[in-house]
């Protein structure tokens, strides 16, 4: 199970970095508040990303509560990016 959770957070990772930058680039030629809210929920995924890998590593916490705040910091950032006229 370990070895399934340590790839299955290195996939997080390099899609969370590479969405992540796609949205500041995107970003940097529109200067939209929305695709700054977009890259900030991509950060997040990425950061969520980081402490799944450490807990597959057996080096951070049990991250069931901070996955679960993490996920409403992201479910956040998009509905407002989606949402806000």
């Amino acid at each position: 199970m370990s070895y399934l959770l340590s790839i299955i957070a290195g996939w997080m990772l390099v899609f969370g970095l590479v969405l992540a930058i796609v949205a500041i680039v995107a970003y940097k030629r529109a200067s939209s508040k929305r695709l700054l809210m977009v890259a900030g929920a991509f950060i997040v995924f990425l950061v969520k990303g980081i402490f799944l890998a450490l807990y597959a590593f057996d080096i951070g916490p049990d991250v069931l509560l901070l996955s679960s705040a993490l996920d409403l910091a992201i479910l956040t950032l998009l509905a407002f990016s989606v949402l806000k006229p």
